[in-house]
Order: structure tokens, then C-alpha cells, then sequence
């Protein structure tokens, strides 16, 4: 029962953080019976961050994640998202990259807590879908640090990098290739996301 109730938590704020994301506006605050402010979406972030970074590092190392780990992973990437969505002041990619990365991370959030096993067709896609969160990521990320002058605003462009990468690493959670070959290359870029998407949240946080 508890982790039905956390899977229908996270998945509320994601619906939450919807339509906040089509607006992209710069007031930030969630529109509820209470307010809760830049600073409570901060630390929501700032305490999903490792937990999600920390499982792409060591995936390699610890092996398949029980049941309970993959739903905790699957939660912070879900809360990340959703509150990286409520602090961006802009977003740098196409806007429909938004519903998709709502939709790429709820799907394993989803799957995390459901009662059978994620069927086999989503599990080998999902390192497909990891690859491809880690290319736009990557690009967004080496824009940010490489191309942006010195100065400018990087907010913006982290944050969008931050989003794509997280929604990516919440199927980590699902499943790796067969062959090692691959399975080596797909740790080894999971683990470099987990690195720049460390660095991408502490300069963030530095930038307030």
C-alpha cells in the first residue's frame, strides 16, 4: 500500500508540474491551497539529484536494483523533473520536448510500482532511450559550458539539460543489454550523464 501511495505521489507531481511547463513562466511557485516557494523546490531537487546521479555512477558496480531502489530511483528522477520544470525561467529545446520528457520519466515511475515485470519489448528499449536522453543532454550540457559567453545566463540551458537527462536516467532502472559490449558502453555513458548532471545541478545551485 505504501508504495502505491508513493508511486501515485510522484505521479501527481508530475500531472502538477504540466502545465506549469507549458507556461514556463518566472513566478515559480506551485498554484495550491499553499504556497511553496523557489527555495522548497531547490532542496527538492538538491535531494533528488544524488540519489539519481549516484545510481548512474555505480550502476555498474551494484547490479540489478531490487524492486524497491528501482521505485525510489524512478520517484527522484520524477520529483526532479517536475520541480526543474516549476524553477526554469526558459526552456532551450523544441516545447514538445516537454510532454516527452513528462512522459519518458513517468513511464519507469510507473513500471517501478507496477505488480508484474515491465514487459520484455520496454526493457530493451530502454537503453535506447537512455542513449538518446544522453546525446540531447550532452549537447545541451556542452552548450551551456562551451558555447554560452562568458556572463550570459546559463540557467536556462542547464536546466533544460538537467530535465532531459534525468528523464533519460529513470530507465536505468529497467533494464541493460544482453551483450557486454554494450552493456560496458551504455554504463559508461550512464555514468558520465550521472558526472554532468552533478555538475550541471552545482552550478545551478551556485547560480541561485
Amino acid at each position: 500500500m505504501a508504495a502505491r501511495l508513493l508511486a501515485i505521489v510522484g505521479l501527481l507531481m508530475v500531472w502538477t508540474a504540466a502545465p506549469a511547463a507549458a507556461q514556463l513562466h518566472g513566478d515559480h511557485v506551485i498554484d495550491v491551497p499553499f504556497d511553496i516557494g523557489p527555495l522548497a523546490l531547490k532542496i527538492a531537487v538538491l535531494l533528488a539529484l544524488p540519489a539519481v546521479a549516484g545510481f548512474a555512477m555505480l550502476r555498474g558496480f551494484i547490479g540489478a536494483p531490487e524492486k524497491g531502489t528501482a521505485a525510489f530511483v524512478a520517484v527522484c528522477a520524477a520529483v526532479a523533473v517536475s520541480m526543474e520544470l516549476l524553477l526554469a525561467s526558459g526552456f532551450t529545446l523544441p516545447p514538445i520536448v516537454v510532454p516527452l520528457a513528462l512522459a519518458a520519466v513517468g513511464g519507469p515511475l510507473y513500471l517501478a510500482f507496477a505488480d508484474r515485470e515491465a514487459p520484455a519489448l520496454v526493457r530493451g528499449a530502454a537503453p535506447a532511450v537512455l542513449l538518446a536522453a544522453a546525446v540531447v543532454a550532452g549537447a545541451v550540457f556542452a552548450r551551456a559550458w562551451l558555447a554560452t559567453p562568458p556572463g550570459a545566463d546559463r540557467g536556462p540551458i542547464l536546466h533544460t539539460g538537467m530535465i532531459v537527462a534525468y528523464a533519460g536516467l529513470a530507465w536505468l532502472t529497467l533494464g541493460l543489454p544482453r551483450n557486454r559490449a554494450l552493456r560496458g558502453a551504455v554504463l559508461t555513458v550512464a555514468a558520465v550523464l550521472g558526472v554532468a548532471l552533478v555538475g550541471a545541478g552545482t552550478q545551478v545551485a551556485a547560480l541561485g
